[in-house]
């Protein structure tokens, strides 16, 4: 919702008057940031909204090194944290001095990651340290 407000015109009033609609936010930050709408699945699929990973009991114990689910979890911990600083770079833009995701390009930006930093997030977002 962030990104449309930022860079839609008009979605502001929209926002105000209640009309703005989360499912087309949704395809908004699609449209802008490509990455966003294979981990917004993949979120909503398995971590946000109910679904296979719910239908079991999850009691509350230590985890043991190797874990699947601590894996699992921390994941997804590491995708929102990186979604979120490549929202926030983009939504703060003009106050940050050393841009990693972001390019202006004439009113706007370009989600434009160098190759550096495509491999970083590769590393970043696939590890499996657990």
């Amino acid at each position: 919702m962030a990104l449309q407000l930022l860079i839609e015109p008009g979605a502001v009033e929209e926002y105000e008057a209640g009309r703005l609609k989360s499912p087309k936010a949704v395809s908004v930050a699609k449209n802008l940031f490509p990455p966003f709408g294979h981990y917004y699945g993949l979120l909503s699929q398995n971590f946000v909204h109910v679904g296979p990973l719910h239908r079991e009991l999850n009691p509350v114990t230590p985890y043991e090194p190797g874990d699947t689910s601590l894996s699992v979890n921390l994941s997804h911990f590491r995708v929102m944290a990186w979604l979120l600083y490549v929202s926030v770079e983009l939504i703060c833009h003009e106050f940050i001095q050393e841009h990693r995701y972001w390019t202006p390009v004439g009113q706007g930006y370009k989600y434009n990651p160098s190759e550096s930093e495509k491999n970083w997030m590769r590393m970043f977002l696939e590890r499996d340290d657990v």
